[in-house]
Formats: structure tokens, sequence, C-alpha cells
């Protein structure tokens, strides 16, 4: 039951909402207001003049960030000796991510694949794709081509 406080002919009861408001101020959805943004991704130039894609994710109660760089060497565009080309045409660049699980506190390292004709970047192994050329600053999350 909630109790009434106060003085003279104003009555306020504790546990009761005051004015207008009929829930609290910081309602957990409110339909007036654009829901956040649950996936991010961008795309820059480090310090040492390489392509940096980095990006942010929330899904399952799980707060992932991942910063990915292409690879060193002589075997960046080349898988075996040949180029990474799929039965379309488009060319893969090799990359490696660094996942951080920022809910559990852990650090993976991944390789993925660049496409140079969408500038996505693909991890293979989880089934994700980001894009940070996507609309509303860019897209970290589940990919709609199937597993290989």
């Amino acid at each position: 039951m909630s109790q009434s406080y106060g003085r003279g002919r104003y009555q306020f009861q504790q546990g009761a909402y005051q004015g207008y408001a009929t829930q609290p101020q910081r309602a957990p959805y409110n339909p007036n207001y654009q829901p956040r943004k649950k996936s991010g991704c961008k795309e820059t130039v480090g310090k040492t003049k390489k392509t940096v894609i980095s990006g942010y994710r929330k899904s399952n109660g799980q707060f992932m960030t991942f910063v990915a760089t292409q690879n060193n060497g002589d075997n960046a565009h080349a898988k075996g000796g040949k180029v990474i080309t799929n039965k379309k045409g488009q060319e893969y660049t090799r990359w490696t991510a660094k996942l951080i699980n920022k809910t559990i506190g852990t650090v993976s390292t991944v390789s993925c694949l660049y496409n140079h004709t969408t500038g996505k970047l693909y991890f293979p192994d989880l089934n994700l794709v980001a894009n940070p050329k996507a609309p509303n600053g860019g897209y970290w999350g589940k990919s709609s081509r199937p597993k290989r």
C-alpha cells in the first residue's frame, strides 16, 4: 500500500506518480522517441596509413567491439598463391580482427574477409558482417548469407 503524507490540502502518496505523467520519467520504452542504436561501424585511416574498420554491437545482453586491419605480408590478397575471388568475380582481401567482449572481458582474434566492391567486412566463422557505409552510422550484425 502506498503511504500518504503532506500538509494541508495537498496530499502526496509515496510510490505514486505526480503530475501528468502516467509512467516513470526514465521508462524503458517511449514510442515518441527514436530507439537507441544497437550496432555501429566506421572506417578510418590509422597512423600507419592503413584502413581500419571498427565497430560495436549489443545483443543478447552482450556488448562487443572489434577493430580490424589488413593483414601484413605477401599473402594478403592470396590464398595458397591464388587471388581470392568468388563466382561473381568480386575480389577479397584477408583481414584480421580483434574482438573484445566488454561484458565478459574476453579478447579473441579472428580472420575476416574485406570485399573491395561493396566495402563490407565478413566474419565467416561467426556469420557476421560489418558495413561502415550503411546509413545511420554503419552496421555490424548477422549476415544474411549462409555459412560456407
